[in-house]
């Protein structure tokens, strides 16, 4: 479930102490057990990057394992009907 992502984002950087600046920098890429999450308008952050399985409700039970055991490289798990 890689995805690359290219481009720019601002980020607030210290500079100095007491100065900050919001600067342009590379997006990073996230690496083994990372999640790169997007902010979204009044501070909420979109979750969708970070649902690293999906289960039908009728596999709840395998769900709640797998996340339980931390195995698989699980983040978060989404339950669909």
């Amino acid at each position: 479930m890689s995805q690359k992502t290219t481009g720019t984002m601002k980020a607030l950087t210290f500079i100095s102490p007491g100065k900050i600046a919001l600067v342009d920098k590379p997006i990073p890429q996230p690496g083994y057990g990372e999640a790169l999450m997007n902010v979204v308008a009044s501070g909420k952050v979109d979750l969708k990057p970070m649902v690293t399985h999906r289960f039908k409700l009728s596999e709840i039970i395998d769900a709640y394992e797998l996340f339980a055991s931390q195995k698989d490289g699980v983040l978060k798990v989404a339950i669909t009907p």
